[in-house]
């Protein structure tokens, strides 16, 4: 199981708390200025704050590499490697979005299709190797309730 919260793009006391139970922080960015810059400043306090840069994964998002002037690779050379490229296509998010349902479910054979897929793929085998680095389930932590917190 997962859990996911998409945050305020403010660093507050929340989101400092959110960041220290996470296993994972993505840290979602489009190939425009603004957003680049605030992506990478979130880099930068993660990096000052200490934190583990293992626990981090950059996704760029809307990836045009025939109409956008800036490419995935100047970004990923500012921050950090991405996880995942996930290419512009706004017909289909856009329809997905007014229509309420996932774009996956009609459109998993096409190029944003199959990046979500691939994204999915990436985050399984991020845990699955955070699981093999930390060994086997001791009993306590099998245990379902209050068990699993001790």
């Amino acid at each position: 199981d997962y859990i996911v919260v998409d945050t305020a793009h403010q660093v507050d006391d929340v989101l400092l708390a959110a960041v220290d139970m996470s296993d994972l922080l993505l840290i979602v960015t489009r190939p425009v200025i603004p957003e680049i810059r605030g992506a990478r400043l979130f880099v930068e306090l993660f990096r000052k704050l200490k934190y583990e840069l293992a626990k981090l994964g950059l996704v760029i998002n809307g990836v045009d590499t025939k109409r956008m002037g800036i490419q995935p690779e100047a970004i990923e050379r500012a921050m950090m490697p991405a996880m995942i490229h996930i290419p512009y296509d706004e017909r289909i998010a856009l329809r997905a979005a007014n229509y309420g349902e996932p774009l996956i479910l009609k459109n998993a054979r096409t190029p944003i299709g199959q990046a979500i897929i691939n994204f999915a793929t990436e985050i399984q085998k991020h845990f699955a190797q955070t699981i093999e680095d930390i060994g086997p389930m001791s009993e306590a932590q099998k245990r379902p309730g209050i068990g699993r917190l001790l």
